[in-house]
């Protein structure tokens, strides 16, 4: 069929396309379709895609709802739309509106919105919108939809009435829809409306919360923090430290953010680690890190290598800190002790600490320590097998990279061992 309509032969395919549509078959009906607009038959298209749709073909259902439309056949799909199709009444409502019948376009979307049409709704919103009408949203707002909530929010937002933005926001939030809450808070804290988040904030609303802070923080009020951080608030006391260590009182940051650390808080344990390393307060994050803290350990381990602490790192290497293992062998090596590098994480990398292996394996590798690499390869260290493979074909001996090595722990020279 496809061949006799791009020869020429569109009324051979419409013929070779018909049997297939009449049985039922969903690709002829829709080719054939498709061939009757082409040459002017739009009646037998719009047949053709009725019959499939009454049937319950959604496709058919839609395609024909387009046809319709492209003809401008308002009839149709108004008598489509009454039997319930969802396709036709979306379609009409467009057409209506463009042609300068808002009030059918609205009558349109509304019968469909108010019978559950998610899709009709947002139009329906979308075009009270578009038009202007204040009172049309507001009525469906008041009835529950929240597309109208958020559409009369940016209406009244736009001509300039924040009391009534912030009403209808709070009707919606109050009722428990998250984006209005949110959109609530950000327009509060736009209008720097406190006393508004505090109340919100109090009543339990995250967003609030986070806003209230924010714009404490940003007017400098440390009593304001102050307060919220005492009553629980943890946006407050991070806000709260922060402030404090900026305007130089450091130590009132870091017994903020350790009082709340010291009941668990893994944030505050973070924030509180790294202002300690900021501030170069060494002793405060071995104390942590001594007590059990990772977060102090990492930073500990990471300020005493950028200060250039050796011993200091060598002491905390010795008792198990693998950040410190670390930072302590690529310290060495950057200052040149290659072979201290690689002695440093010996013991960690026979316990099969992967990371300090693979750091072991990598100065062996550039020292070119071939008896070094052989030995970790021998004890089951694959890195170090494939490391001593290319060390030694550079130098011209592609053996162990060809064929491995013998059961007796030297290089084959063959695949028959």
């Amino acid at each position: 069929m496809t061949l006799l309509a791009e020869s020429g032969d569109v009324e051979g395919a419409i013929e070779a396309l018909r049997p297939g549509a009449d049985i039922g078959d969903e690709n002829a009906a829709y080719r054939l379709a498709e061939l009757l607009a082409e040459t002017g038959d739009v009646e037998g298209a719009v047949g053709t895609l009725r019959a499939r749709a009454d049937s319950g073909d959604e496709n058919s259902a839609y395609r024909l709802a387009l046809l319709l439309a492209e003809t401008g056949d308002i009839a149709g799909l108004r008598a489509r739309a009454e039997l319930g199709d969802r396709h036709a009444a979306h379609r009409l409502a467009l057409l209506l509106a463009e042609t300068g019948d808002v009030e059918g376009a609205v009558g349109t979307l509304r019968a469909r919105a108010d019978s559950g049409d998610e899709n009709a709704a947002y139009r329906l919103a979308l075009l009270l919108a578009e038009t202007g009408d204040i009172a049309g949203l507001r009525a469906r707002a008041e009835a529950g939809d929240r597309n109208s909530v958020h559409r009369l929010a940016d209406l009244l937002a736009q001509t300039g009435n924040v009391e009534g933005e912030v009403g209808t926001l709070r009707a919606r939030a109050d009722s428990g829809d998250e984006n209005a809450a949110y959109r609530l808070a950000l327009l509060l804290a736009e209008t720097g409306d406190a006393a508004g988040l505090r109340a919100r904030a109090e009543a339990g609303d995250r967003h609030s919360a986070h806003r209230l802070a924010l714009l404490l923080t940003q007017t400098g009020n440390d009593k304001g923090l102050r307060a919220r951080a005492n009553n629980g608030d943890e946006n407050a006391v991070y806000r709260l430290a922060r402030l404090l260590a900026e305007t130089g009182d450091v130590a009132a940051a870091v017994g903020t953010l350790r009082a709340r650390a010291d009941t668990g808080d893994d944030n505050a344990a973070y924030r509180l680690a790294r202002l300690l390393a900021e501030t170069g307060d060494v002793e405060g994050l071995r104390a942590r890190a001594d007590s059990g803290d990772e977060n102090a350990v990492y930073r500990l381990a990471r300020l005493l290598a950028e200060t250039g602490d050796v011993e200091g790192l060598r002491a905390r290497a010795d008792v198990g800190d693998r950040h410190a293992a670390y930072r302590l062998a690529r310290l060495l090596a950057q200052t040149g002790n290659i072979e201290g590098a690689i002695k440093t994480p010996h013991a960690r990398a026979n316990i099969r600490d992967e990371n300090a292996a693979h750091r072991m394996t990598e100065q062996l590798a550039k020292t070119g320590d071939i008896e070094g690499l052989r030995g970790r390869a021998i004890a089951g260290d694959g890195q170090a097998a494939y490391r001593l493979a290319w060390l030694l074909a550079k130098g011209g001996d592609d053996r162990l990279l060809r064929f491995g090595f013998s059961i007796d722990g030297s290089v084959a020279d063959s695949r028959d061992w």
